[in-house]
């Protein structure tokens, strides 16, 4: 008795699973069951999530795991980006670029003092060299910030394999727990293999991702771009304004009072 009540409950339950997956039903069965047989980890692992990541759970309706994975492999395809692509010491050469400017500012004030015999002329000309010394460090900073680009990589691609894999032991536990949920609330939750929702995945993706590796792996934005990438995903006046004015004041600092620092 027992035991044909037990196969009935099984039955239930794969006609269950299968009515929610739509799609790939004795898989998902045999996965599910598992997982529910087990309170340790159950090692259930899906091939289609590893492989395709986030846009497995955009297939399977499962947008918190697409947004979170999304921004995780953004976040792992920001270092490859460095490492391939990337002008690492930009930041170092955008800071050089400015401070050379206010050397040659410095040294037209030192030949017009100069030539009007002033006693300003060796401040400007020690202005002039104290910034000098300054851009000869960050010159130094730049030229070992680019050959950390194998580093970037290595870090980059060790990421990016390490998402996949979590999501391939992780997928199906999700899947389940929606699945658990769908029998509690079955008109709140999407089921079901749809197309649709990977166009939509990609649309997003699309939208966000080259966007964004090209704003942080790219030290200087081409004129041609700057329209589209202003303010995405942040303004970068609300962070690099005030700091550029502090490096700014900084420097005319330093050129005037750090003789005896360098």
């Amino acid at each position: 008795m027992q035991s044909d009540e037990h196969m009935t409950n099984v039955e239930d339950l794969s006609s269950s699973i299968g009515e929610f997956v739509g799609t790939s039903q004795a898989y998902y069965t045999n996965e599910f069951q598992r997982i529910q047989a087990t309170t340790k980890f159950p090692y259930s692992w899906n091939t289609m999530a590893a492989v395709f990541g986030p846009f497995w759970g955009a297939v399977r309706g499962l947008w918190g795991f697409y947004w979170t994975f999304v921004v995780l492999e953004l976040l792992a395809l920001v270092q490859l980006g460095k490492g391939l692509w990337g002008e690492l010491g930009a930041e170092q050469l955008a800071r050089i670029e400015v401070i050379s400017k206010k050397i040659d500012s410095f040294m037209v004030k030192y030949q017009d003092a100069l030539a009007a015999n002033s006693d300003d002329a060796d401040g400007f000309l020690r202005r002039a060299e104290n910034l000098q010394k300054v851009a000869d460090r960050l010159q130094v900073e730049a030229a070992a910030a680019s050959q950390d680009a194998v580093l970037y990589l290595v870090i980059g691609v060790v990421m990016f394999i390490a998402l996949r894999v979590f999501q391939g032991f992780y997928a199906n536990m999700k899947y389940e727990s929606q699945y658990i949920t769908w029998r509690a609330e079955p008109e709140k939750v999407l089921t079901g293999l749809q197309w649709n929702r990977v166009v939509f995945g990609a649309v997003m993706w699309f939208a966000i991702v080259p966007l964004t590796l090209y704003r942080f792996t790219v030290g200087k934005i081409a004129p041609q771009f700057e329209p589209y990438t202003k303010g995405f995903p942040v303004e970068k006046s609300d962070y690099f304004s005030p700091i550029s004015k502090v490096l700014e004041n900084g420097f005319d600092w330093l050129s005037d009072k750090g003789s005896g620092a360098f």
